[in-house]
């Protein structure tokens, strides 16, 4: 059994074989299982895949590689590309230290308002705030006080006006209504004494 003499297959899909070179599109098969039949190329055509691109062999043998700088050497090359890499590597990390240093100092700045927040709501509180409130609340139950005895004595000053206006108009009075009577000036006195305290609780 003779043996075919391998075959080269183009950018395009086509193959020759056989001693007479002969070029094909070999079968394939479709997207659905249906067989795409082999066809002959004739000869001459070229398709567009197959055209090779023209190019200068002395263009190609002077072509730059990229980055290249006409004047410097290769060894130059190199180490400019290094150090265009340790450039940007540099300006990365000074790029995380700024952020760094600046989240630091948000931080410090957060922690020293909170401090002097704390420092300024301790110097605003009296000094004797907490020995104060006993004395305002004893002020306060003698207010009470001075003010409920000055409701009595009043209420006990009408009623002896009240007695008063009856004797004057001709009534009798009994022994307790003239001892009542008796005590008019000791009454207006110990209101007179009341107000003055409560006046000066007040200041």
């Amino acid at each position: 059994m003779s043996r075919r003499p391998p075959s080269s297959q183009t950018a395009s899909g086509i193959v020759t074989r056989g001693p007479e070179n002969e070029r094909v599109i070999p079968a394939s098969r479709r997207a659905d299982g249906s067989i795409r039949p082999e066809r002959k190329i004739r000869p001459g055509f070229i398709p567009q895949e197959d055209v090779k691109r023209y190019t200068n062999p002395r263009a190609e043998a002077i072509k730059l590689p990229a980055g290249y700088v006409v004047g410097m050497g290769q060894q130059q090359q190199a180490d400019q590309v290094d150090a265009d890499k340790k450039g940007k590597n540099a300006r990365r990390n000074e790029k995380k230290r700024l952020e760094k240093q600046q989240q630091q100092e948000q931080q410090e700045q957060r922690q020293q308002r909170q401090s002097d927040d704390a420092d300024t709501q301790e110097n605003s509180e009296p000094a004797e705030t907490q020995p104060a409130q006993p004395a305002v609340a004893e002020s306060q139950a003698q207010t009470t006080d001075f003010e409920k005895r000055s409701k009595a004595i009043k209420k006990k000053l009408r009623q002896i006006e009240e007695l008063e206006q009856k004797a004057t108009n001709g009534a009798e009075l009994d022994n307790d209504q003239k001892e009542k009577i008796s005590k008019k000036s000791e009454l207006e006195s110990e209101l007179a004494d009341i107000q003055e305290r409560l006046q000066a609780i007040s200041l």
